[in-house]
């Protein structure tokens, strides 16, 4: 890869599958205070940042967890406010730190509701509903990715044990993305180019409901990344541990209560 003097380097963070309503709040915050005490250019939304129960084809036909969902005014008033949040803290110390919001299958969800409802309108429509234009926002569509030099952001396409396989497969360049709620790499080489695939982890509560307490392979994650001025980029996975601490790349313990330096 050539060096290029003019690429700037860029600071980039990407989170995904927060599940409004049944986000880890204390992982939350101590991702806000870390995010807040950086510069960054881009924040990547990569999805499900809503759950969006009430309009789910799931719950049809059973009353107890229709009744147990949030209405969608809630998901709408809650989700305007989370979204407000994310791109507060973002641009903390870059006003001008771009946030990309990739639709996920739990936003997709108000679509095909609307899809059903077309009388809903503007109602049913997320990025209306939670004023992503006036937040300066950009919307990705389901399925579709967003490009940063070498590297590519989407929700995600596949679900299986090996997700990550296929989606290398599949993706021409290195890609990053969310929707298993779990961290797996997989790298292939292309004519002498190594390409990675890799989900970065969520933001949810680890042990759903609808699971009944059995184990699963959900990781509390995000990613940070550098692209460098030669056009390739660096990626580094953070983990939370169960109380929602992580220590940063700079060394800073970070917990829900704010940071503190070892």
């Amino acid at each position: 890869m050539c060096y290029v003097p003019s690429m700037k380097t860029l600071k980039v963070c990407a989170i995904a599958d927060l599940h409004d309503e049944t986000l880890n709040r204390k992982a939350l915050a101590a991702w806000g205070h870390y995010v807040a005490a950086n510069k960054w250019d881009r924040l990547y939304l990569l999805g499900d940042i809503l759950t969006l129960d009430a309009v789910s084809s799931y719950n049809k036909g059973k009353p107890g967890q229709e009744a147990a969902c949030w209405t969608l005014a809630e998901s709408w008033s809650n989700g305007r406010e989370l979204v407000s949040w994310l791109c507060l803290q973002a641009r903390t110390q870059n006003p001008k730190c771009e946030v990309v919001y990739c639709e996920g299958n739990h936003e997709a969800r108000a679509r095909a509701y609307k899809d059903k409802f077309p009388v809903l309108g503007t109602l049913c429509d997320v990025p209306t509903q939670l004023e992503l234009k006036r937040h300066a926002v950009k919307w990705v569509p389901e399925g579709e990715v967003d490009r940063l030099r070498d590297a590519m952001f989407t929700h995600g396409w596949y679900w299986g044990m090996n997700h990550a396989r296929q989606t290398a497969l599949t993706a021409p360049t290195h890609i990053y993305y969310g929707h298993t709620h779990d961290v797996q790499e997989y790298s292939i080489n292309r004519l002498g180019e190594t390409v990675r695939a890799k989900s970065i982890g969520s933001f949810c509560e680890q042990n759903p409901t609808y699971k009944k307490g059995a184990p699963n392979r959900w990781v509390t994650a995000f990613s940070v990344f550098y692209f460098g001025p030669d056009g390739g980029h660096n990626e580094y996975n953070i983990k939370l541990d169960s109380s929602g601490k992580f220590t940063a790349p700079d060394g800073v313990l970070y917990g829900p209560r704010g940071a503190r330096k070892g």
